[in-house]
């Protein structure tokens, strides 16, 4: 496939699934996805769901956490490029005890996917823990 078509195709699966929150999010927009994504314009999510522009890692996480919907479905080559999390928090865990781990973990996650995707995975931890 060229570049074009995998950004046609990972477009259409945005707007599915963009579509499919709208179910249940009725007052949900371009825009307002724009603004939580701290974007400058819409007409970059418009672009992105068009296929006219490509979207980030970084952004297809950061949308995918908004939509709700798993950013490996809309890019799966992703997943080449994931680590074996629990292996690496298991050695994280045996070298630096959990409250070592759990800070080299919050610290890596803030320079790798940024302030909101950590605070989403912390909202749903402590989602977990409340259970």
């Amino acid at each position: 496939m060229t570049k074009e078509e995998i950004r046609k195709e990972e477009a259409e699966k945005m707007s599915l699934f963009f579509r499919e929150r709208k179910v249940t999010e009725a007052t949900l927009t371009h825009q307002k996805i724009a603004d939580h994504l701290k974007l400058k314009s819409v007409s970059q999510v418009t672009q992105w769901f068009s296929g006219r522009s490509p979207i980030s890692d970084r952004n297809l996480f950061r949308l995918a956490d908004r939509l709700e919907f798993n950013a490996l479905n809309v890019r799966p080559r992703l997943k080449e490029w994931s680590l074996p999390t629990s292996e690496i928090a298991n050695q994280l865990v045996a070298k630096h005890g959990i409250e070592g781990a759990a800070q080299r973990f919050v610290d890596l996650a803030l320079d790798t996917a940024g302030d909101e995707m950590v605070r989403a995975v912390i909202r749903r931890l402590e989602d977990q823990l409340e259970k």
